[in-house]
């Protein structure tokens, strides 16, 4: 009913054509204390990429920010996203593969900075084969064997290695009915151990098709020693418009979803290694140059390197029938108008500054003006704009009250962010249509202005936000404009609920990822326990189970069952 299997990862793949070291002088040395786990040896458009990657128990590598990249034979970044580690030695995610992805192969890197230099490492990567049902395949790219069979090796070692067994309700599972799974974890000496389980259920034969690629995938030999740094982190390149390298001592990076301006710094001529604070999904931030340094700055986000997915697609008999099968998955979904993979994810709360303006300018309560620049011509406020003699240029100015009717200029040109887009050109604040303005935030004390944005706000800050869905800056401010993912979501596997089961008895339920999940903990017994409702496929059906204890002992076991109607 269940097999026990002790690996020793760093030799999981020999005699596999994958990441295999010693049949490639090229490729660094396999390190199994990184280890990729995939919930299918292959994927199409439409289905969702499950994966984890296992960590060292290291402080090292506590609560490290690991970058999870999804790239193309050429290198090119797909999509990217940032995980970290919280509780246990690991990171687990999701990347829902667009219908219209093109097929082919395509590398799931994972990448981390080290904390003091920033330097980029490569922890371990995974090729993967993603096909497209609906592309044509002609026949002669089919071939008649099924490639290598995809079985992890079972090796008896005297190391520490964590036991596993797997214990199911039934060996024969009924379409629709619940199966039960018993985990327990014990070690060499037979004591229980509290652990990270990870559990990926599928149709058994399709472990064993797309080009014998494998669900387990050791890492590369990336210096375990070395400290992660544990900040969302991008490199950028800083240059003035001529393309030549600046160095800046203060550069800011406003997030305006945060209410906050970031500030870091150039390590050397031109080069950037930004840090941000965590935030969740994806959001907008602006670099802005230090007018006491360079105010015209152009930077520009650096690619990751070395990303480059290797190999071909493997057509086989079995996939061309999987193929057929996905397309008439489709077709159901579409009959119901439903989503085989109704992802839903939840994001977490941000942590946003509260500003406190020293006024807030209601436009709509006053009379109504042609642009910004008559209408606070009239209205007495700390911000002013004044023509510049023999110009046809505005100049913004911001004061401070100093007490006793007594009134500072602020030095230099006022920061203004408009519906999260800043610039310090007035001139172009000035001329902006007043029926767009919806309110003016003036910020002008001197104290306040350094809490809440520090030496970019030393000339004042005003805040507009209008009525605009479209609201631009000037392109030398929106070049600098970009648009970054920070940490993933957390969204749950949409398995089958009872609910489903109990109300939709005469629709098909077929789905190629039957069950998964990444992190379930062991108890004081080294016993973990999960259900999962069977699909309508029939057939062999495999429960795959890779532990993880907090010390990095790593234990691995498989069941099968067989489902019938």
């Amino acid at each position: 009913m269940s097999k026990n299997c002790m690996l020793l990862f760093i030799a999981l793949l020999a005699g596999l054509n994958f990441l295999n070291a010693g049949n490639n002088p090229g490729v660094p040395a396999a390190n199994p204390a990184y280890l990729i786990q995939l919930d299918k040896s292959f994927y199409v458009n439409g289905e969702v990429i499950w994966y984890k990657l296992l960590l060292p128990a290291t402080p090292t590598h506590q609560g490290a920010a690991v970058k999870a990249v999804l790239s193309d034979r050429d290198g090119k970044t797909l999509f990217y996203t940032f995980l970290k580690n919280k509780r246990a030695p690991f990171v687990s995610g999701y990347y829902k593969i667009p219908f219209d992805l093109p097929g082919g192969m395509y590398r799931l890197s994972f990448l981390a900075s080290e904390a003091i230099t920033g330097q980029v490492f490569t922890l371990a990567y995974a090729d993967l084969p993603i096909y497209n049902d609906g592309e044509k395949v002609v026949s002669d790219k089919v071939r008649s064997d099924s490639g290598p069979k995809n079985t992890p090796a079972v090796l008896e070692t005297a190391g520490d290695v964590l036991k596993v067994s797997i214990n199911l309700n039934a060996n024969t599972i009924r379409s629709r009915d619940q199966v039960l799974a018993g985990i327990r974890v014990t070690d060499a000496n037979g004591q229980p151990v509290t652990a990270s389980v990870s559990i990926a259920v599928n149709d058994h034969s399709l472990i064993t098709v797309g080009g014998g690629q494998p669900t387990l995938i050791p890492g590369l030999a990336a210096p375990i020693a070395y400290q992660l740094d544990t900040s969302i982190t991008f490199k950028g390149r800083l240059t003035d418009y001529q393309n030549q390298p600046l160095t800046a001592n203060v550069l800011g990076v406003l997030t305006p979803q945060q209410n906050r301006i970031h500030y870091t710094r150039t390590q050397s001529p031109g080069q950037i290694n930004l840090r941000l604070p965590d935030f969740y999904a994806q959001q907008p931030i602006q670099f802005l140059g230090f007018p006491q340094e360079e105010e015209n700055i152009k930077v520009s986000l650096l690619p990751d390197e070395g990303l480059a997915a290797k190999g071909d697609l493997v057509y086989t008999p079995e996939i061309m029938h999987y193929l057929e099968l996905s397309r008439q998955r489709k077709k159901i979904f579409q009959l119901y108008k439903d989503l085989e993979f109704n992802l839903q994810p939840s994001v977490p709360m941000v942590n946003v500054q509260e500003l406190k303006p020293e006024r807030t300018v209601n436009v709509k309560d006053y009379e109504s003006f042609e642009n910004v620049y008559l209408f606070f011509k009239e209205i007495l406020t700390p911000l002013v704009f004044r023509q510049e003699k023999g110009e046809d240029k505005v100049e913004a100015k911001i004061f401070t009250d100093l007490g006793n009717r007594v009134y500072d200029m602020l030095p230099g040109q006022p920061l203004f962010i408009i519906d999260g887009k800043a610039t310090r050109d007035g001139n172009y604040v000035a001329h902006m249509k007043m029926d767009q303005v919806e309110t003016v935030s003036i910020f002008t004390d001197r104290a306040e202005l350094r809490q809440q944005f520090n030496v970019m706000g030393r000339s004042g800050v005003a805040i507009i936000e209008t009525s605009s869905t479209d609201i631009t800056v000037p392109e030398t401010d929106a070049d600098d404009i970009f648009l970054v993912r920070g940490l993933q979501a957390p969204a749950a596997f949409p398995a089958f609920t009872p609910n489903q089961i109990e109300n939709d008895r005469h629709r098909p339920f077929f789905r190629p990822q039957l069950y998964w999940a990444p992190d379930v903990r062991t108890d004081a017994s080294g016993q973990a326990n999960v259900n999962f409702f069977q699909s309508d496929d029939t057939g062999d059906f495999q429960i795959r189970v890779l532990v993880q204890d907090e010390r990095g002992r790593m234990g691995y076991a498989e069941a099968v069952y067989q489902a019938v109607w």
